[in-house]
């Protein structure tokens, strides 16, 4: 069955354009994540960890590709295990900080 122009389907992200084409909605999925902003201050001022993506897509695009590394957690995991988790994927290696101190 289809919608009227310009009404989404219930429960779907398209819906229909002013001329008659699907579009996907601006609506995003809701998705959680967490991450870690490790940063130290030295005297010319603080320094932040920065991670760039990996894979085809990414090769030769740095320009507002950098962020903290940081990744999706689902139903079941805490936020710290999975920041914690995303860190030491980027380290290769866990940090030698005990979890309270951040």
């Amino acid at each position: 069955m289809q919608s009227p122009r310009g009404v989404a389907q219930s429960g779907s992200a398209l819906g229909w354009g002013p001329s008659g084409r699907r579009f996907k909605s601006c609506l995003p999925d809701i998705r959680t994540s967490a991450g870690i902003l490790l940063y130290r201050v030295i005297v010319d001022g603080p320094q932040v960890l920065l991670v760039h993506p990996g894979g085809p897509f990414w090769t030769k695009k740095d320009l507002g590709a950098w962020s903290i590394p940081k990744g999706e957690y689902g139903d079941g995991e805490e936020a710290l295990a999975c920041a914690l988790r995303e860190l030491e994927e980027e380290l290769g290696a866990a940090p030698a900080i005990e979890a309270e101190a951040l």
